[in-house]
């Protein structure tokens, strides 16, 4: 296998400290709900808005690894 480049390297390190940082926020917000049988939408808009991100950063981790991974 082929070392990964500088590049590459932080990309994959940028990404999963990105999608980290949404779990910690994730962790905030369900911790914020102190009722979990009673909806809060401001809660709820703000979960659906982190999934939305990490969908994006889980797509992006992807190509990344593909990229890494044809270098082999």
């Amino acid at each position: 296998m082929a070392p990964a480049t500088g590049s590459d390297e932080s990309d994959l390190d940028r990404v999963v400290r990105l999608i980290d940082e949404l779990d910690g926020e994730e962790s905030l917000l369900l911790g914020l709900d102190a009722d979990p049988t009673q909806a809060n939408p401001a809660v709820e808009a703000a979960l659906l808005d982190l999934h939305a991100r990490r969908s994006l950063l889980e797509e992006e981790l992807a190509a990344v690894w593909a990229k890494r991974c044809s270098q082999c």
